[in-house]
């Protein structure tokens, strides 16, 4: 329990970090990480800290071998999603490491395709998964005019960007609409919508 406390809290130390700062996300992508060779996230071996590392312990968490107990996945879990998703908004170099991984593209899809749980618990995760390539769409990547001014481009006004063809042909439009509205409507979801609008208001 003392583990997850402060694995959650270094994930919100991290997104604190990078919430506002597209600088400070691209150098996060590049900070490394040295694997054990007896590691419970792959083989030895050093990988990037984002996403390598965090999206290694994702699916890990998912296998049947899982050393995590079931009753703290789910914390264990949203703490790497929450961040992953703030990682992504607006930095196209977080959405390409991410998305550009097989390996994390199957870690997500999975994610999508959950079965069975506790409560809320697979809406949860499922909404998050949807919720990274949400993000993912709402990319703005800047660019030059004919005139060498900088332009932005949103991904999500393209409707055959790499993104949309993913969820399209991976997901379903009519799924991936109903996994986030499913998301919308947890209770998790809603107390923290409340939470946050309360001290918006304060």
């Amino acid at each position: 329990a003392q583990m997850l406390s402060q694995f959650w809290q270094s994930c919100r130390i991290l997104e604190n970090l990078c919430s506002y700062d597209l600088a400070c996300k691209e150098l996060l992508l590049r900070v490394p990480v040295k694997l054990p060779a007896n590691g419970s996230v792959g083989d030895a071996g050093t990988v990037l800290f984002l996403p390598g590392y965090l999206m290694r312990a994702l699916s890990s968490s998912m296998s049947s071998t899982s050393k995590i107990h079931a009753s703290v996945s789910l914390h264990f879990q949203v703490s790497i999603l929450r961040f992953i998703c703030i990682l992504l908004n607006k930095s196209d170099a977080a959405v390409s490491s991410v998305l550009g991984s097989p390996s994390n593209l199957k870690a997500i899809f999975t994610l999508l395709d959950l079965k069975g749980g506790v409560g809320e618990d697979p809406q949860i995760r499922r909404g998050l998964g949807a919720l990274i390539l949400a993000v993912s769409l709402e990319c703005t990547v800047s660019g030059k005019d004919e005139g060498g001014g900088a332009v932005s481009t949103t991904k999500g006004d393209e409707f055959d960007s790499d993104v949309m063809k993913l969820i399209r042909n991976g997901v379903g439009l009519e799924r991936f609409s109903d996994l986030l509205a499913g998301l919308m409507q947890t209770n998790a979801i809603k107390s923290a919508t409340s939470e946050t609008y309360k001290r918006n208001s304060s």
